[in-house]
């Protein structure tokens, strides 16, 4: 039996839940709209979060905001030489920009829970520091 290689996207996917793995993995699949575009996104999304905040009591807005500065971080630092770095960027940014991920973002108070798992696991595997640590920094 032939052994799969041991890349850093593998990496990612064997430090995920189950449900989470699932919709990245399928992200990873679909090739994204550019950086520029993502940036773009996690701005918006954001916006969008501030608005809802009064309609949505268990929105996590502390966490969601940590979550789209690493977003931005990664996705302005990282080079475009690396494209397998900026494939998992890109699918951890879209993975936490939409609302019904592996848990919905505004279902519970730890809706935003799942996309710390993914951010994370791409921010340590490609040398940043996660959002967990940043919390610490706050």
């Amino acid at each position: 039996m032939e052994r799969t290689p041991d890349t850093r996207t593998s990496r990612v996917l064997e430090s995920l839940p189950d449900r989470s793995r699932a919709v990245f993995g399928n992200l990873l699949e679909n090739p994204q709209s550019g950086r520029e575009n993502l940036l773009e996104r996690v701005r918006d999304y954001l916006e969008s979060l501030e608005e809802q905040q009064a309609r949505a009591e268990r929105l996590d807005l502390k966490t969601a905001r940590l979550l789209g500065r690493k977003c931005i971080d990664m996705l302005e630092k990282t080079s475009a030489d690396d494209e397998e770095g900026e494939k998992l960027i890109e699918a951890a940014v879209v993975y936490f920009v939409e609302y019904d991920d592996g848990e919905h973002d505004f279902h519970s108070p730890f809706g935003f829970d799942d996309d710390l798992e993914v951010v994370d696991a791409v921010a340590r595997e490609l040398g940043f520091t996660d959002v967990v640590a940043m919390t610490r920094e706050d």
